[in-house]
């Protein structure tokens, strides 16, 4: 009995999750990520060799069915932390479909076809630095149709469906970090968002939007976001979200909204939350109006700290600058995993944000010290310098490490760099101004370059022969483009002495100046001792 009890409690027992290596880019068979799938069970992670970085598994025979697993699929990254490992629907068929939580991570999946969800179909999902691009639904969700649990540093680019041009979902509760850019649809250019019961959140959060696009001229909206309830009451807030150059087709007579268009049926409730976010276009169509039917009510709330071309009617916040254009450069790799649209020191979005919020890094991951609107936080050139590996703050005092010799020529090197997440050059003014303070003479020896690119240093190196015994000291002062560092002045003290002399001439010194026990008299001791020792050792007469 005591047996049978033993191995059914071992049959019983969860298995540890496995790891599971694919090896090749072959659509099926050993090795392959379909065979790797259906390997696999629940809690099962799938990783890919080494040597597929920069490949592309083409899909040939259909989708990859994941089933009621719920899996984790890790793709490979780049030198810069960029998905590069490829996945193609071959524009024939869907790439996966779930019925489990699904987590994808370091992907790109591309070329997906199918009628609903044209990557992806199912979920709940989680995805992490993914790319979605080029996917093509004929009906909801270009790329991804299902409940969404998160999606951070994911790119959607180009996807198309009739609802729902990149996302068409039931259920979103996270979406940060991510950019959509190109995708289209009759609604919801980039996503659709749409439930029948219950009360739904969900936050964007470092986002970009940028021209996206809803092309139904007759019913349609929602250039950017769509939501759609009927008997659920839905809450999306968006922070520090830049939305530029989304549009769409039907946003004439105040129905549909160029920018995020709210349907409402039956008698539910929609709102949209707005804060620290850019909502930027060309067009003078308003972006903020809403379709509506009876029986429900929308509402389009600001917390503040937004900043609009527009001069929509609720957005009120005494923070809130609206009615003037952002000042957006165009949407480019400004470092990070996605891409985001920069603003300029001249933007009214340059410290616009909360500066209390709870967001304190930008799409990027770049800190906010001082939060400006939108997903892009401006570093502009910042000056830094360094000495003996340590800072340099404008206007500190540093020190040589050791002292020096009066009338000896020695050498001083300090590191001038700019901030790695910087928008542009940091540009000295050369000469750097080298000043004698005290007991020395300093020049330049090596000019730092004119001109030190983001993340980069160049070295200033400065000539120095102190004149006489005691403290001397000199000042350095660097003009550059930096705006809020310029002058930028250091100051060097540091120390000279000439070494004192020996004053004996045997091997080692001595304790006291008075008493030798190196050469010198050494020998009229020994003698000493030498007689002594003689007189203790003369044999007494009898």
């Amino acid at each position: 009995m005591f047996r049978l009890l033993l191995c059914a409690l071992l049959c019983a027992a969860p298995l540890s999750a496995a790891t599971i290596t694919v090896g090749n880019t072959n659509d099926a068979g050993t090795g392959s990520l379909r065979q790797a799938v259906i390997n696999a069970v629940g809690g099962d992670t799938i990783l890919f060799d080494s040597s597929l970085a920069g490949s592309t598994i083409t899909l040939t025979s259909g989708v990859i069915a994941v089933g009621t697993k719920a899996l984790t699929i890790t793709g490979l990254t780049d030198a810069g932390g960029k998905p590069d490992l490829t996945i193609s629907g071959n524009n024939a068929s869907r790439i996966f479909s779930t019925s489990a939580t699904f987590a994808l991570y370091d992907l790109r999946l591309i070329d997906g076809s199918s009628s609903n969800g044209a990557a992806i179909a199912g979920g709940p999902l989680i995805c992490g630095n993914c790319v979605f691009e080029g996917n093509q639904a004929s009906g909801s969700g270009g790329a991804i149709l299902g409940p969404v649990s998160a999606l951070h540093d994911c790119a959607f680019i180009a996807n198309t469906g009739s609802i729902g041009g990149a996302i068409e979902s039931t259920s979103i509760s996270l979406i940060e970090r991510c950019t959509f850019s190109g995708n289209s649809a009759g609604s919801g250019g980039a996503i659709y968002w749409s439930n029948t019961s219950g009360v739904l959140t969900g936050q964007v959060i470092n986002c970009t939007f940028s021209g996206n696009q809803s092309t139904d001229s007759s019913s349609g909206g929602g250039g950017a976001i769509f939501i759609d309830t009927a008997n659920a009451s839905v809450v999306l807030t968006a922070i520090h979200c830049t939305f530029d150059g989304n549009s769409a087709a039907n946003a004439t007579g105040g129905q549909c909204a160029r920018l995020v268009a709210v349907y409402i049926s039956g008698a539910t409730t929609a709102a949209l939350n707005t804060e620290s976010c850019i909502y930027a276009d060309s067009s003078a169509n308003s972006m903020f109006s809403t379709f509506m039917t009876a029986g429900g009510s929308s509402v389009f709330s600001s917390f503040g700290f937004n900043v609009c071309s527009d001069s929509p009617g609720f957005m009120n916040a005494s923070s809130d600058v609206t009615g003037t254009n952002p000042m957006l450069s165009a949407l480019a790799d400004n470092g990070g995993l996605t891409q985001t649209l920069a603003i300029g020191a001249s933007s009214p979005a340059l410290n616009a944000g909360n500066p209390v919020g709870t967001t304190t890094t930008d799409q990027r991951g770049i800190v906010r010290s001082q939060p400006d609107a939108g997903a892009f936080e401006l570093r502009e050139t910042t000056i830094s310098v360094t000495y003996n590996g340590a800072a340099a703050p404008n206007g500190a005092a540093v020190s040589p490490a050791g002292p020096a010799t009066p009338g000896t020529a020695g050498s001083e090197t300090f590191s001038i760099g700019n901030d790695a997440a910087a928008v542009s050059n940091l540009d000295l003014s050369l000469p750097v101004t080298i000043t004698p303070i005290s007991n020395c003479t300093a020049a330049l020896g090596t000019a730092p370059a004119a001109s030190i690119m983001p993340g980069n240093a160049s070295d200033l190196v400065v000539d120095v022969t102190p004149t006489a015994e005691g403290y001397y000291s000199f000042s350095i002062t660097i003009v550059s483009n930096d705006p809020n560092a310029s002058p930028y002045t250091i100051y060097l003290t540091g120390y000279a002495y000439i070494p004192s002399s020996s004053s004996s001439s045997g091997g080692g010194g001595d304790d006291d100046s008075n008493c030798s026990t190196g050469g010198g008299q050494s020998w009229l001791w020994l003698a000493l001792l030498a007689l002594a020792g003689l007189a203790v050792l003369r044999p007494r007469r009898g």
